[in-house]
């Protein structure tokens, strides 16, 4: 596996997970936090099977696409790469169910039942 993704320049993820990790590391020592993005662009899936990944990836350059966000904070919601990046996955879900194209914290309230409403990227 490439370490790198070739359009975005971005760590695959063994490699984010490791960079995560040494992250959690960091912020440890230093006793700081640190807020994970999970983000997906909406519907950049049915735009990739429509024209294929190399037509997606001119998609990618030249298009306005909104993006549902999650967002996990170390170590409020987890204190492993791990279970860091499943919280912003989650986070990124439920965004996703709540409309698309916002952000939504992981907060211990979600797995309650007693969400706090998503927010747009507008506001």
């Amino acid at each position: 596996m490439r370490p790198l993704d070739a359009l975005t320049g971005l760590p695959q993820r063994d490699l984010f997970e490791e960079s995560v990790q040494c992250a959690i590391l960091s912020a440890r020592a230093a006793r700081r936090g640190f807020a994970l993005l999970h983000i997906d662009l909406d519907r950049f899936k049915d735009v990739n099977e429509l024209v294929g990944r190399d037509g997606a990836d001119g998609v990618l350059r030249a298009a306005r696409l909104t993006a549902s966000i999650g967002i996990s904070l170390y170590p409020a919601h987890a204190v492993n790469a791990r279970a860091l990046m499943q919280d912003a996955q989650r986070a990124m879900l439920r965004a996703k169910l709540q409309g698309r194209d916002r952000f939504y914290p992981e907060l211990p309230t979600c797995f309650a039942g007693t969400d706090l409403p998503p927010r747009t990227a507008r506001g």
